[in-house]
């Protein structure tokens, strides 16, 4: 799906620098397409050093083009600012979430960049009547909205990384707990049509736009295995602090809580995504952020 995005706005760039050197320009954004498909190739085989490497090249090749700087600053038109905002948002968050998968400093800092999120809309009239009623707040579903709301998540991402390896202030709990508040009032806020609530072992979500916009279930289980991936990430550290003799367990609770929660709803998500995936696609699918659920399930029992 990234790729196909990719090559959706893989022309898309500057008026100006089009203009002024249109070959070399095209030739940077058809390496940077190469670098996120090599990112992307290496990421799902786990080769971890290409993996990085070629997100490091996507990054630095984004940068070139001043697509960390939104077009407004550019004076330039609105159709060729969300076209920049499409290509920032496939480079953005591949790089907040390998820098914490892997375990690197960030590779891009949010003071750094003041691009803003895509926005895609779908024409309500390309909703179908029996649906309309429920997008009188909400915007419809798009391909593309996935990719806003990643941008916004990847903004979580880059903060709890750069805290993570700050060499001259101190991740203190009170941190960790002001982020996740923060982090779940986020998630609190995302369309209905991507909220999960786990009950009872099985997951209560809303259907009612599945059948007519089939993207949304891949598009929603990926979104929630990377917000279980948030919430170990962010708590798991203190699950292995209780485990010491001299630590107050009672003050690490919401991080054991977190935790429990987020490996339940990890594994419904992948039992829910086991219904409705061919046996061709299943183990990789329901191989992504796996390892992760398993380490803390572990430390949980």
């Amino acid at each position: 799906l990234q790729l196909h995005q990719s090559f959706q706005v893989e022309g898309a760039i500057t008026q100006e620098e089009n203009r002024k050197e249109p070959k070399k320009v095209q030739r940077a954004i058809s390496r940077q397409s190469e670098q996120q498909y090599k990112g992307a190739v290496y990421f799902v085989t786990g080769n971890q050093g290409r993996s990085w490497a070629a997100v490091v090249e996507m990054v630095r090749l984004a940068h070139s083009l001043g697509l960390h700087r939104d077009g407004t600053v550019f004076d330039l038109d609105p159709e060729t600012c969300e076209q920049r905002r499409m290509i920032w948002a496939l480079v953005y968050p591949p790089a907040q979430n390998h820098s914490l998968g892997y375990g690197r400093p960030p590779l891009i800092v949010n003071i750094m960049t003041d691009t803003r999120p895509p926005h895609p809309a779908t024409p309500i009239e390309q909703v179908p009547e029996s649906i309309r009623h429920l997008f009188k707040k909400v915007d419809p579903p798009n391909l593309l909205t996935i990719n806003m709301i990643r941008v916004q998540f990847a903004k979580f991402l880059s903060v709890l990384c750069l805290e993570l390896h700050s060499v001259v202030k101190t991740f203190t709990y009170s941190k960790v707990l002001k982020l996740h508040m923060e982090f779940k009032a986020f998630v609190s806020n995302l369309p209905f049509y991507f909220q999960v609530n786990p009950m009872h072992g099985s997951l209560s979500l809303s259907p009612e736009c599945d059948e007519h916009f089939p993207f949304l279930k891949l598009q929603r289980c990926y979104l929630w295995f990377d917000i279980a991936f948030f919430y170990l990430s962010l708590h798991c550290p203190y699950l292995l602090r209780m485990l010491g003799r001299n630590n107050p367990k009672q003050r690490y609770m919401l991080s054991y809580d977190s935790c429990m929660d987020a490996v339940k709803l990890s594994l419904a998500m992948r039992h829910n995504l086991l219904k409705d995936m061919p046996d061709n696609n299943r183990t990789t699918l329901l191989a992504f952020r796996w390892f992760n659920t398993t380490v803390v399930a572990g430390i949980l029992l």
